[in-house]
């Protein structure tokens, strides 16, 4: 099925661009590794990329070192979700434990947890937070993260209550939210 506020999202960028000429930028790396095209999306001086999240048709994935613009995509997050617009209607209203992660799989949510545990491997950081919910930053976001939060994981998160808001996913007979950016986990104790 698709992603959350797809439909709609696919719609509002046809209005921004279909049949209109567009200017394309390009960060660092102009591919990703699936070789889809990185690029900045403008109609004029009127950026694509920036009004989808804007309004709340899409979400901030950060995918170093193309980071040029990702405190103007941060901000625009920020407007998206304090406005209710889009994926973030009712967000605030229905935060969640660990324990109902499953009956949200595909849906954008706010969790609140505890970190009871951490596992650092190759490919991501696992914060585990009990009832198979966990979350993941992977290695290539590592940088995007507070040192220490990277170097000592336990010391950073274990026993932490946190908020970790983004799409919740089934993974191996686990629920996660994968995070791309540090604005997405909030340490609240």
């Amino acid at each position: 099925k698709p992603m959350p506020y797809a439909e709609e999202a696919r719609e509002f960028n046809r209005d921004l661009v279909e049949g209109k000429a567009v200017k394309l930028e390009f960060d660092v790396q102009k591919l990703d590794k699936y070789n889809r095209i990185l690029a900045y999306v403008y109609i004029g001086d009127r950026m694509v990329n920036i009004e989808m999240v804007r309004q709340g048709y899409a979400m901030i994935y950060t995918y170093p070192p193309n980071v040029k613009y990702s405190e103007m995509f941060l901000k625009a997050q920020e407007e998206a979700r304090d406005t209710q617009r889009g994926l973030w209607a009712d967000t605030e209203k229905n935060i969640i434990g660990p324990a109902d992660t499953g009956k949200n799989v595909g849906f954008v949510r706010i969790v609140r947890a505890t970190i009871i545990s951490t596992y650092i491997s190759e490919k991501a950081l696992i914060l585990n937070c009990g009832h198979d919910f966990k979350i993941v930053i992977f290695r290539n976001n590592f940088s995007l993260f507070p040192k220490d939060a990277i170097r000592s994981p336990d010391s950073y998160f274990k026993n932490k209550a946190i908020r970790v808001y983004g799409v919740i996913k089934k993974y191996k007979g686990s629920n996660e939210i994968v995070i791309n950016s540090n604005s997405q986990l909030e340490i609240l104790i």
